[in-house]
């Protein structure tokens, strides 16, 4: 079963209302089940993750201007990312 890109706008100013009070820019999005996993950049530069789902997926889709379809990003990235984000916490 091959699931169809949903056109996600990278790399520009979107709200996450529900998710974050300021607009974030979406650099990487990954399939999760049902959902879908968006690296985003905070407005200071810092990096978060959020779980989104499918619904909102698609509302974001409807902001972007030009399409551009989801990029997948490396699991293990992500994974290295969250254990330096936690080791960070506990220093």
């Amino acid at each position: 079963m091959t699931e169809t890109p949903i056109a996600i706008p990278l790399g520009q100013p979107v709200p996450m209302p529900g998710h974050f009070d300021v607009p974030v820019v979406i650099e990487a999005v990954r399939s999760l089940g049902s959902g879908y996993e968006c690296r985003v950049r905070l407005p200071d530069g810092t990096l978060d993750e959020v779980v989104i789902s499918a619904e909102e997926a698609e509302s974001l889709a409807k902001l972007g201007g030009a399409p551009q379809t989801i990029r997948l990003v490396n699991p293990h990235d992500l994974a290295c990312h969250l254990k330096l984000k936690s080791a960070l916490l506990i220093y």
